[in-house]
């Protein structure tokens, strides 16, 4: 399921990088990895607070200012920072 995942999101930057006219910058493109010293329950707390921010964008509409972008992220452990 991660191979596909992560596949999906190759072919969508693919075809992203290979449209004229793409700004990276401008388009608001960005991916990172942020290491976060957290408990069991800090973990879940940040992802019911995620969630909610991402819920509530999600009841928008397509309309001339708005477009449709895609919000990815992978959460794992960091087995060997341990």
């Amino acid at each position: 399921m991660f191979s596909t995942f992560t596949a999906m999101l190759l072919s969508q930057f693919h075809n992203y990088v290979h449209e004229e006219g793409y700004d990276l910058l401008k388009d608001g493109v960005g991916f990172r990895s942020d290491p976060l010293y957290l408990s069991d329950t800090e973990f879940e707390e940040m992802m019911l607070e995620l969630g909610e921010v991402v819920k509530s964008r999600r009841v928008n509409s397509l309309s001339p200012e708005r477009r449709r972008r895609l919000f990815s992220y992978v959460v794992m452990p960091d087995v060997h920072a341990e």
